[in-house]
């Protein structure tokens, strides 16, 4: 089933504590019935998709695909964007106070059931000293260990490693993991990237048996 986080937001009032609300409540209503295709356009909607999947499930796991870690600690996100840092936010690693209910809601996940593929904004990170997820994380592949693994097996491992860790994953596809010369349609271009990651995760959503993914969401 297919959810617009956008528009679904609207019914709660707006804004971005109201879009993680309102996804939350759709990707609950369906779980476990139907697989949920969540068009986000913002990335912290991830945050209600993973309180719903944990809701239904006890806890969940992420395979996060993007070309940032999405990862910095809020005061010092350079943009001011929450979708800087709603990674961190769902580790519950942030020290910034959160309003409710994010404040009640995290930790959503444990590191030991993330893995991530395609990040490349290391330098970046490096450069304001902001810690990265690398050796955190259960699985770590940036743009050029992807090219040397190949994205077909780094995909089959990052699927092994979270459905080990979980009862149910959810796949989160932020676009920007593309070249800005395949994708121009992004906020944050970057020139470097994988071959196509998108493609090889997207086409294996559900995971491996017995377990299960619970669902995926794109970003633009």
């Amino acid at each position: 089933m297919i959810i617009r986080g956008c528009v679904e937001s609207r019914r709660s009032g707006g804004g971005r504590i109201a879009r993680a609300v309102a996804t939350r409540e759709a990707v609950a209503s369906v779980l476990g019935r139907r697989l949920p295709v969540l068009v986000g356009g913002d990335c912290p909607v991830l945050l209600g998709a993973l309180a719903a999947v944990r809701d239904g499930y006890g806890s969940c796991g992420l395979l996060f695909v993007d070309g940032h870690e999405d990862a910095w600690p809020p005061a010092r996100s350079t943009t001011g964007e929450a979708s800087d840092c709603e990674l961190a936010i769902a580790l519950g690693s942030v020290e910034t106070p959160l309003p409710p209910p994010l404040a009640d809601l995290v930790p959503l996940l444990p590191p030991e059931a993330v893995a991530m593929l395609g990040p490349r904004d290391r330098a970046e990170l490096d450069r304001d000293d902001v810690p990265s997820l690398a050796g955190t994380v259960a699985l770590f592949r940036d743009d050029e260990a992807l090219r040397a693994r190949g994205p077909s097996a780094a995909t089959r491992q990052a699927i092994e490693v979270v459905a080990r860790a979980a009862p149910a994953f959810w796949l989160h596809i932020d676009l920007d993991v593309l070249r800005t010369d395949q994708l121009a349609a992004v906020d944050y271009p970057q020139l470097r990237t994988t071959q196509h990651p998108a493609r090889h995760t997207s086409a294996t959503p559900t995971g491996a048996p017995p377990r299960d993914g619970a669902g995926s969401q794109t970003e633009a």
